[in-house]
This record gives structure tokens, C-alpha cells and sequence, in this order.
């Protein structure tokens, strides 16, 4: 009996807290109808602090004779905080509490709901108001409420007439008093917009200009395997650019981080400098591709310019990511490294179309001063600079076989960095290091007064300037734009070379049919790095091959690159409405469908150069920073060049 009381207690007690705390004291959605929608929360207010889910605050208005105070209180409609709002009205003021909803797209919205205690004879309205100032006030009946009781108030979003579903500012509460002095408390939670299943990927896509309409798309890839090599390269670039034409914002002109088209649909509506820099250098390669007119490419261009110089900016750089919808910025960082990009991406910009946008890109160009990056002690630039700890990273760029060597070289060519900064970046870890992967083996040499260990990795008989994690875009991100394969053919194009090389090797040892091994979505979920470790001071993992690093490798082994394409594409399931994905598992064939604006640009711009005899590389070299910087990158001459270079070699177009 007492066991039996013990089960029979300890279940009451079970029971209660599941209705207490876990159940909501609202009515149900039936079940089909859930499976069927979705919510996006503004706030649930459990964290019982600001700002909100979309990094919103509170915000209260008053009328005179109104006073207002809004506190978290615990005791919610669910288990976790609500929000009390403690008002005291004299006869004939008001009183407004309100969640900023920093532009949320809401748009393909059916409701906004939320869980309300009120006293039911205190007239209350609802008010929606969108980024442009427009708002729609709905009042609430009585007969809507349950006097001081949790009650769920499900208003349609037709009933907000005039208000842009597509840029909301403030979700508002108005508390009125007319014929007496009233002094109460209403409690607020769980604010949301309810609608169809995806429903924030529908919000979002009528933004864009559009949006892939099949996973696969098969028979454009036999065809265009069927293809000679300048053909199929075309037809993959055409592809490529549907990214770019189709996967930016219709409003702000800005290209989003990335989409998802399987299983599900997901946009990314947030963006970088460097994915901005690479949107308007790809805008230049459809162009030079013949896919758009010259009066296209600049109204695009412009668009762009217009909302960089508008967007808020720490010290003339872009922050790293900005919301595309309503431009805030999302992390309080500038980046030295995306900050380079978009640089290179402005001096290719007013090489272009005989100099019309010159004086636009080079305003952009100028406001930016890299030696707020540099280091002076050891000569070399930091990673960023959080602003809103007014403090820089404790990390810095220090090795040369890195994407960030373009800022470097940048912030020589414009007079910001000493040209000696360009030696103080270590070509590999010291000796005395005993965590990377391999000791370096080199020589000292002297370039511009600097004593430079010219050291490498081994990797069989590949002798490898190594990057940090061994992968391709590392090496050669910034061959897009160098053509250090031609100017710097026993120093940095040599390395980009035998880094080839390394690619095609680890795969050969690995008994893969393809390479291209550089960060990118990893098909199991998220984003992760990959290399060949060998020539990596910390080494990156293998197994995934991404697309991108298979385009960047034509800027280096061309008849290798076009060959292992060739099979990249005939052999596995990776070809979709903008081309190829991003990655795909070697053995299991598994891919990651989704295209990222970083991986879809390098791969753009590559084909570009490659089918235009390096287009892009072309207009970036001729600009005055890159002829007064160029010395740095031709002048140095590795130990070992000689070892690879013959008098016949050739590799420049």
C-alpha cells in the first residue's frame, strides 16, 4: 500500500508539472494543421533579458497622465519569463509598450499571435508598423479576452492593412483610458507570426530575384559533358552566375551568404565584404562572358556602391556581416582579411568599362586605411578589431601561403604598409615550434633589408610553402586577382603550382578519382575546413571535395584541372539549377546542396579568367596600387625553385 501511495503521488506530482510547465494554457493546433506551419518567435522572453530573438528591445510611449515600467516577470503562460507591464493611466492618456522587430520579414505570414493577460474592461489595442512608418492599429473586443487570464489572441495579418509585411519595425501594445484614472498590470508572452511550413524561407524568397526550381538537373550535365572543354566551362560559368543574377536582394542589391535547396529550403539572408566583393567582380565576369550588357553590369554595380557607401561602417570598413533585408549589422567585427577582398573587388571595379564607376569604387577604395590593422611590432596585420570591446583580436595573419596576403599586398600598393611588411609574414612555423605537422627545412635570404627564412614542407618530392590547414583556396584565393603564376614564377606562382600538385597526390595516395579539398559546407551539416594535412602547419581533414577548389585549380594545372572537373561532374550526383554544389563526400557520394556566395564566386571567377585569358587578373595588375606593390611579390625567388623550373616552362596566358 505505501509503494502504491508513493506511485500514486509521485505521478499526481509528474502530472502537474507537465501541465503546469510544459503545456501551454492556450488552445491546441490540431496536429495536421501543425505539421503543416510554422512560427517564427519574436520572443518568448525566457532568456529574461533583451534584446529579443531579432535583436530587438522594448520600447514604451506615453501620453501625459500615463506612467509605465515593463519587468520579466516568472510567472509565464509556459515554464520561463513573461513580460509585466505595470501601468497607471489618468483619465484620458495612454500608455504604448512595444518589441522593436529590427525589419523582420514576415511576409508570407497568415497571423501574429501572442499570449495575453489583461483586465478585459481596459481598452487595449494591437499595432503593426512597418520600416517605412506606416502602421495599422487594431483594437481588441472584450469578448476576445478571459478577464485575467492567460488568453491567446490570434489576429490575421490582412486585418494590418497598409503595413509592409516585408520590413517590420515594431510589434506595439496601446493600454487607454477614457471615462477613468485606471492603474494595472497586463502580462505579455510568447509574441510570434504563425503560417505555412517554411514559412521564413517563403518570407525571405520573395525578396530575391529568384530561387532554384529543381534539385538535380541531369540533363543539362550530360549535355554539357557532350560538350568540347570551352563550351562546357561556358555553360557551367552561364549556370554559376544564376547565383549572382537571381540570389540577391531585390531591395538593397547586396548577394546573400548562401541557399539550401535540399532537403529543405533555407536562405541566408546575411552577407560579408567579401561575398560583396565577389558579387561585383562576378557582375564584371558576366560581363566579359557575354551572359549581360555593359549598361546592366553597371546599373548592378551601381545599385551595389550606392548601399556599401550607405552602410554603417567602424573607421571607413565595412562590419563582417550585415542582415540583407535591413542592413544592420549583426556582429560588432571588422575583418583585415574581408575588408582586403572587397578592396581588390573596388580596383577591379574601376578598371572596368573605361573607368565609369572610377570615381564611385575609388571613394569606397579610399576610405579604407589598412595600417589600422598593422602590428607594428611584429610587422604584421591582426585578424579584426571586436569594436565593441574597442579591442583588437589577439591573433594575427602570419604566414604568406594565406588568402590574407591580399589585404597585405593591398595595403603596400596603397601606401598604408611599409614594403617590408611583406617579409615579415613567415613562410613557415620556427623550428623551434614542436606542434605543427612537419619541421620547416630551408634558407635564409635578404629581401628589401629583412631576414626571411625561405623554409618549406615536404610531401614526397613536392617541396610546399605550407598554409595554415593545407587547402586550396588558402593557397590560391588570390590568384583570382594575381597572376602570380606568371609574375612571381620562382617565389609564390611556383607554390601555387606544387600546392596543385599536393591536391592531386593526397588523392591519388587516397585512391579518390577527384580533388579539391578547401573549407566548404560539409554534406553531414554545417561548414568545415578540409586539406591535404601534409602541406598544412596544423592540416585540415580530407574526404570532402568541394567544386570551387577543383575551379581554382585551372588558374594552375590547367589539362589536370579540366580533367578532374570532367569526372567531378560525370561521376557524381552534384549538378544543380546554378551549377555545381558545394560539396559532396568522395566515397559515399553524399552532397551538401547548397550554394555559398564565397565558393560560387571563386568558381565564377576563375572560369572567367580561364576562358578570357585572366580577365579579371588583367584589370587588377594594371591598377596603380598593384604596379606599386608588385615589387614585393616578383622579387622574391625560392631556394629551390630551380629544382622545377626548366627553360621551356610556361604556365601564364
Amino acid at each position: 500500500m505505501k509503494f502504491r501511495k508513493f506511485y500514486f503521488w509521485f505521478f499526481l506530482i509528474l502530472l502537474f508539472l507537465i501541465l503546469g510547465c510544459a503545456a501551454p494554457r492556450i488552445k491546441k493546433i490540431p496536429l495536421e494543421r501543425a505539421q503543416k506551419s510554422q512560427f517564427i518567435m519574436v520572443d518568448d522572453f525566457d532568456s529574461g533579458e533583451e534584446p529579443d530573438k531579432f535583436l530587438g528591445v522594448q520600447l514604451i510611449e506615453l501620453t501625459p497622465g500615463a506612467t509605465c515600467l515593463s519587468t520579466y516577470a516568472e510567472a509565464g503562460a509556459f515554464c520561463g519569463y513573461c513580460i509585466e507591464i505595470d501601468y497607471q493611466l489618468a483619465q484620458g492618456s495612454k500608455c504604448l509598450w512595444g518589441i522593436d522587430l529590427n525589419n523582420l520579414d514576415a511576409s508570407a505570414a497568415e497571423k501574429i499571435v501572442f499570449v495575453l493577460k489583461h483586465k478585459k474592461d481596459i481598452l487595449l489595442s494591437v499595432v503593426l508598423e512597418d520600416g517605412f512608418g506606416n502602421l495599422a492599429v487594431i483594437p481588441l473586443s472584450p469578448a476576445d479576452l478571459k478577464d485575467e487570464k492567460w488568453t491567446t489572441i490570434a489576429l490575421s495579418l490582412n486585418e494590418f492593412k497598409d503595413v509592409d509585411l516585408n520590413d517590420l519595425k515594431y510589434f506595439k501594445l496601446i493600454f487607454e483610458s477614457r471615462e477613468k484614472p485606471i492603474k494595472s498590470i497586463t502580462y505579455i508572452d510568447e509574441v510570434k507570426f504563425f503560417g505555412p511550413r517554411q514559412l521564413l524561407f517563403l518570407s525571405l524568397k520573395d525578396n530575391l530575384f529568384g530561387f532554384p526550381e529543381n534539385d538535380l538537373d541531369e540533363k543539362r550535365k550530360k549535355r554539357l559533358l557532350r560538350l568540347k572543354d570551352q563550351a562546357m566551362f561556358k555553360g557551367i560559368a552561364r549556370d554559376a552566375w544564376g547565383y549572382f543574377d537571381k540570389i540577391v536582394d531585390k531591395q538593397n542589391h547586396l548577394v546573400l551568404d548562401y541557399i539550401q535547396v535540399a532537403p529543405e529550403p533555407i536562405i541566408g539572408d546575411y552577407t560579408s565584404p567579401t561575398n560583396i566583393g565577389l558579387y561585383l567582380v562576378a557582375v564584371i565576369s558576366a560581363y566579359d562572358l557575354g551572359f549581360i550588357s555593359e549598361k546592366e553590369a553597371i546599373s548592378r554595380i551601381k545599385a551595389s556602391l550606392d548601399t556599401i557607401r550607405e552602410l554603417p561602417k567602424y573607421n571607413g570598413f565595412l562590419y563582417n556581416y550585415y542582415n540583407t533585408s535591413n542592413l544592420h549589422v549583426t556582429r560588432e567585427y571588422v575583418s583585415s582579411v574581408d575588408c582586403g577582398w572587397l578592396a581588390a573587388a573596388l580596383i577591379v571595379v574601376r578598371q572596368s568599362f573605361d573607368g565609369k564607376l572610377y570615381p564611385e569604387a575609388t571613394k569606397l577604395l579610399e576610405e579604407m586605411d589598412f595600417s589600422f590593422f598593422y602590428d607594428k611590432n611584429i610587422g604584421q596585420l591582426n585578424l579584426g578589431y571586436e569594436t565593441d570591446k574597442k579591442a583588437f583580436t589577439p591573433y594575427h595573419y602570419g604566414f604568406i601561403a594565406s588568402e590574407a596576403r591580399m589585404a597585405s599586398f593591398i595595403g603596400i600598393g596603397v601606401g598604408d604598409l611599409p614594403d617590408r611588411h611583406w617579409f615579415k609574414i613567415r613562410r613557415t612555423p620556427p623550428a623551434e615550434w614542436d606542434w605543427p605537422t612537419q619541421k620547416p627545412k630551408g634558407e635564409y635570404r635578404e629581401y628589401l633589408g629583412e631576414k626571411v627564412f625561405e623554409g618549406y614542407y615536404t610531401y614526397g618530392d613536392l617541396k610546399v610553402v605550407p598554409s595554415w590547414g593545407g587547402s586550396m583556396f588558402e593557397f590560391l584565393m588570390p590568384v583570382l586577382f594575381i597572376d602570380e603564376v606568371k609574375f612571381a614564377p620562382e617565389g609564390l606562382g611556383l607554390n601555387d603550382i606544387l600546392a596543385t600538385k599536393a591536391q592531386i597526390k593526397l588523392a591519388k595516395e587516397k585512391g579518390y578519382t577527384v580533388w579539391g579539398f578547401s573549407p566548404s559546407s560539409n554534406p553531414q551539416g554545417g561548414y568545415k575546413e578540409y586539406g591535404v594535412k601534409q602541406v598544412g602547419i596544423t592540416g585540415y581533414a580530407e574526404g570532402v571535395v568541394t567544386p570551387h577548389a577543383a575551379f581554382l585549380g585551372l588558374l594552375t594545372l590547367r589539362e589536370e584541372a579540366v580533367s578532374n572537373i570532367r569526372r567531378m561532374i560525370s561521376d557524381y550526383e552534384i549538378y544543380g539549377e546554378y551549377g555545381p554544389y558545394d560539396s559532396f563526400e568522395v566515397k559515399s557520394g553524399k552532397v551538401s546542396r547548397k550554394y555559398l556566395a564565397l565558393d560560387q564566386g571563386m568558381l565564377l571567377i576563375a572560369l572567367n579568367n580561364y576562358l578570357n585569358e585572366g580577365a579579371i587578373q588583367k584589370r587588377f595588375y594594371a591598377d596603380p596600387i598593384a604596379q606599386k606593390a608588385k615589387k614585393v611579390l616578383e622579387i622574391e625567388k625560392f631556394p629551390w625553385a630551380a629544382e622545377y623550373i626548366t627553360e621551356d616552362t610556361t604556365y601564364s596566358y
